[in-house]
């Protein structure tokens, strides 16, 4: 039993931090900067969810 309540406390923690984190992003305007970044690039629509994923690991 203890061990479902940590597994599933840690998915209604991780949730509530990406949450939080978005409304950061959203409140900085750092979304609406990469959103025109990423549009101006000519990579591919594939690459650019790892592209993100890895700044956000590196950052």
């Amino acid at each position: 039993m203890t061990g479902l309540l940590k597994a599933q406390g840690f998915i209604i923690l991780a949730t509530g931090a990406a949450g939080a984190f978005g409304a950061v992003l959203k409140a900085s305007g750092v979304g609406t900067y990469l959103g025109t970044l990423i549009a101006a690039t000519s990579l591919p629509a594939v690459f650019v969810p790892f592209l993100v994923a890895l700044l956000l690991s590196v950052s």
